[in-house]
């Protein structure tokens, strides 16, 4: 028996063929598997804590990356997952509230306060008409 439809493993690969650069998958917003991909950068406790405030602030369209990898692997998987925006937590901003926001698709980066984090979404989406 064969099927010659159009699946979802199809549709799939030609989201991925149409939307891709040589770090790896650019999903469209509306089609990723997750919206966000939020990661810390540093070990102590303070960091853990905003991390999962944020997570609990943008609930399940969040990606946490809370592996002990290499900054430069987190990163680097990151950009192949291809999740349209990562946060960053990280020691250096933690002083000032903020935390960096990145766009994949423009590798745009922004700070941005913590507790702004859904209103400067918004105003991500919006500009870039996602």
């Amino acid at each position: 028996m064969g099927s010659y439809g159009i699946g979802l493993g199809r549709l799939i690969v030609a989201v991925v063929e149409a939307n891709h650069d040589d770090r790896g998958i650019l999903w469209p917003y509306d089609l990723a598997p997750f919206k966000y991909f939020l990661m810390g950068i540093g070990k102590s406790k303070t960091i853990k804590r905003y991390v999962d405030e944020i997570e609990e602030m943008l609930g399940p369209d969040v990606l946490v990356d809370d592996r002990t990898e290499s900054i430069s692997k987190k990163f680097r998987d990151a950009e192949l997952l291809g999740i349209p925006l990562r946060i960053v937590v990280s020691t250096r901003y933690i002083e000032d509230e903020q935390v960096e926001l990145c766009d994949r698709r423009t590798r745009i980066k922004w700070l941005v306060h913590k507790n702004d984090i859904k209103k400067e979404i918004r105003k991500w989406r919006k500009a870039f008409g996602k």
